[in-house]
């Protein structure tokens, strides 16, 4: 009899600056052998978790990771615009893109669509 385990994403952040630059991707690649679907990586240090969107985000890690791991591989980043999707997807190769608080301040930032205030 085969068992099928539900599909499992896991998110990660970059880890401090601290530990060895390929600590993110050693986590990322026991995560995936642990069985999950797709690895979403929030390409901003750990330490930049109270001061939000402190500086760029490093999506060179991402793609180094979508690089070295057999599952699908999400970013997470700098996306505030429809131009900012399609950099990041051509930057990192990423198989999706994850857009966060921008969608609080404009849910239909993609639509090029202004929306009336309420």
């Amino acid at each position: 009899m085969l068992l099928l385990q539900p599909p499992t994403s896991v998110t990660l952040r970059l880890y401090p600056s601290s530990s060895p630059p390929s600590f993110t991707g050693e986590c990322a690649t026991l995560l995936e052998q642990a069985g999950a679907s797709w690895i979403t990586l929030r390409a901003r240090h750990i330490s930049a978790r109270r001061r939000r969107r402190q500086g760029a985000a490093d999506l060179d890690v991402i793609h180094a990771l979508k690089k070295a791991l057999r599952v699908p591989v999400v970013s997470n980043g700098d996306v505030r615009t429809w131009e900012d999707m399609q950099k990041n997807k051509e930057e990192t190769e990423a198989d999706g893109i994850m857009v966060g608080e921008t969608l609080l301040c404009n849910p239909c930032p993609f639509s090029n669509v202004i929306p009336d205030p309420v």
